[in-house]
């Protein structure tokens, strides 16, 4: 009721801003009736914390697979290490644009349109295959780009019998994120964790199968473990369509009813909205990947405790991610009833979750590095010492990050959630690559403070994407007051 203590606090500063500003107060009240800050905490974790899990699920796929390989040999675990990140290379700007389907479902299924969603679904799986096509052909030539890249020769063999395995699954995990994305976007995250557990399974069985030969299966090494991860991919999606078929409650969708009829203005629409997103995802990856070649000029044991502080941090960024990714519903649902209110505080929510987790999260990391470090490292031995020394360095810089990466990672999601990805995407290249590279280089090499500079860098460049996204979200509202009034 508006004379109760949390309508004081919260509302009224609010209120007499929106007077001020010529919006009418009775209308701000009605529509303020119909939210509770309490709910949307409530019904966002009942959200993200399936979507994170799920995120951490994807995360234990690749930590299997390097344990695993270590049993094959140092060499075997550093050819894997290459043919990932070559694949990543690939995939990842092309999962930003099928990740469109999120705040395009999103909007649709608050707005009701049921034949929207279904439209969107179609042209998402139909680019999926496109696309997955396009990457199956050009990671066929794998051992010639590894060779122009002036990697290890003796690398490059195994690399690629690595990667022509594991690119047969890049069109069915396309395909599988599309499928996953339209279930969260309808707040049904559940079953894409629940396959996701699954897979873990699946992938160790078929590591230790398909790797070293048990079962009757033939011993394909390096090669086993790409074949390992096309059969999770594969499985992943098999099993979201028997699911999206068979669920009574998604039938009223028609997702597989009728023939896929491909419109030029869906087209544009799926790829205005996803082709900014490739261009923020590939902005950032390439800030870590730039960190990491530049880390290189201070030796192995610096290159050690990156990769292992690195590891650390980007496993607690994927309980932010999967936050974000619950940001991007909510607020773009809100948006398609046509309430920005509600889209505001959806935005916002999210966003204090994702640094309140995550700044509770770095707390662990600035108490308890040489503890962290030791999950990795055997810290009686003497030559890991100086690995020991510099990675409790940077886990405590990593718990200063955490807060600024939580900040950017949900206010990104919250931008998704409107449909703007294009102005993220500049402010993505100006941060990361102008702020944050910059700065690196500058504090590594030209101040002298080598390893520690380059982290710092890390944080600034994170810092000033943290403040100008999210100033970029808020700013909408600011501009569009109109819908205030309307909504």
């Amino acid at each position: 009721m508006p004379g109760c203590f949390l309508h004081r606090v919260f509302c009224s500063p609010l209120c007499l801003g929106l007077c001020h500003n010529g919006i009418s107060l009775q209308i701000y009240l009605e529509k303020l009736m119909h939210m509770s800050l309490f709910r949307e905490v409530k019904t966002a974790l009942k959200l993200a914390i399936p979507m994170a899990a799920t995120q951490l699920a994807q995360i234990a796929l690749g930590v299997t697979d390097t344990l695993m390989c270590g049993r094959l040999g140092g060499h075997a675990l550093a050819a894997v290490g290459l043919g990932t990140s070559a694949f990543a290379m690939l995939w990842l700007p092309v999962m930003g644009i099928i990740q469109a389907i999120g705040p395009l479902v999103a909007q649709a299924h608050g707005a009701g349109d049921r034949e929207a969603i279904r439209r969107y679904v179609h042209h998402g799986l139909a680019l999926a295959f496109m696309l997955g096509l396009v990457g199956v052909f050009l990671l066929g030539f794998a051992a010639p780009i590894l060779s122009l890249l002036n990697q290890p020769p003796e690398l490059i063999d195994l690399a690629e019998s690595y990667i022509l395995a594991v690119r047969w699954g890049l069109i069915p995990a396309l395909m599988a994120t599309v499928l996953r994305g339209f279930l969260d976007s309808l707040s049904r995250p559940r079953p894409g964790l629940i396959i996701a557990l699954f897979g873990i399974v699946i992938n160790v069985v078929a590591n230790w199968g398909l790797m070293f030969g048990h079962w009757g299966l033939p011993a394909l090494g390096v090669a086993g473990t790409g074949w390992a991860s096309s059969s999770v991919n594969i499985f992943t999606f098999l099993t979201l369509l028997l699911y999206t078929w068979w669920e009574p409650e998604l039938r009223p969708y028609h997702i597989w009813k009728g023939p896929f009829v491909l419109l030029a203005s869906a087209w544009s629409e799926f790829l205005r909205v996803g082709l900014p997103m490739a261009g923020g995802i590939m902005a950032e990856v390439w800030l870590f990947t730039g960190m990491a070649f530049l880390m290189g000029q201070f030796g192995a044991s610096a290159v050690a405790a990156h990769q292992v502080s690195l590891n650390v941090a980007s496993t607690t960024f994927m309980v932010a991610l999967g936050i974000a990714n619950a940001s991007t519903v909510r607020v773009g649902q809100a948006m398609g009833r046509g309430e920005p209110l509600a889209a505001r505080l959806a935005g916002r929510v999210g966003m204090g979750l994702g640094v309140t987790v995550m700044g509770s999260m770095g707390l662990v990391l600035w108490f308890a590095p040489t503890t962290i470090l030791g999950l990795y490292l055997d810290l009686q031995d003497p030559a890991n010492a100086p690995v020991i020394a510099l990675g409790s360095q940077f886990l405590k810089l990593a718990a200063l990050f955490q807060l600024f990466d939580a900040l950017q990672v949900t206010s990104q999601g919250a931008l998704r959630g409107l449909k703007d990805t294009r102005t993220p995407m500049l402010i993505g290249f100006a941060c990361y690559w102008g702020v944050g590279l910059g700065s690196a280089v500058l504090l590594a090499f030209g101040l002298g403070w080598r390893e520690t500079g380059l982290w710092c860098g890390l944080i600034l460049g994170l810092m000033a994407a943290a403040i100008a996204l999210n100033t970029r979200f808020h700013w909408h509202f600011r501009k569009h007051r109109i819908l205030l009034e309307q909504a």
